[in-house]
């Protein structure tokens, strides 16, 4: 891709697993992804058992210090940018609200946003997230806007999705929302020293 348009941006979701229910790809897959994504790849969107494995691990890593120390790292091996999806447990929070974190050679950000409950949580809310950061990206937003855009993006779709009962992510009936600032949707951002 590059060879034909070296401005190509090549946004790595290694999607490899789920830090509850441990690796799910094929063998050689996870390999691949803790091998040769980083060199490659402008920024990188894992989870928190993805970003263990990209360092070399089988388990997520056990503090946010741990993270952000794997995501520096991370860094140092070619991408722009580590945006970790979800935090959990490893947050400020320690789970209470849905914490995601951006690492550039710019700072190192922390987003928070309510944490809404579901009897069955839904699925692809890295998707979204991972997409709404790369989207913002090229539409020209800085590291930071992008950052929080990703997080209004998740405010506004969780919300939706629970406000109707649905198991789909609701992006439809949370357009109007999109547009929301940071401030508007709830959201907390503090750079990390």
């Amino acid at each position: 891709v590059r060879a034909a348009n070296p401005k190509a941006i090549y946004c790595c979701d290694p999607v490899m697993g789920h830090p509850d229910k441990g690796c799910i790809v094929a063998p050689g897959v996870a390999e691949f992804f803790a091998h040769e994504a980083p060199a490659v790849a402008d920024i990188l969107c894992p989870n928190t058992l993805e970003l263990g494995i990209l360092s070399g691990g089988s388990s997520p890593p056990e503090s946010l210090d741990a993270v952000r120390a794997v995501a520096v790292d991370l860094l140092k091996r070619g991408p722009q940018a580590v945006f970790v999806k979800h935090l959990g447990t490893l947050g400020v929070s320690g789970g209470s609200n849905f914490e995601m974190l951006l690492v550039t050679v710019e700072g190192t950000w922390l987003v928070s946003a309510p944490l809404l409950k579901f009897d069955r949580p839904p699925v692809g809310v890295g998707d979204l997230t991972s997409g709404v950061f790369l989207a913002r990206r090229l539409l020209g937003s800085s590291w930071l806007e992008a950052f929080e855009g990703a997080a209004v993006a998740y405010q506004a779709v969780m919300t939706a999705t629970s406000r109707l009962g649905a198991y789909e992510l609701q992006l439809v009936a949370a357009q109007a929302d999109l547009a929301a600032s940071p401030v508007e949707a709830g959201i907390r951002t503090r750079r990390l020293e």
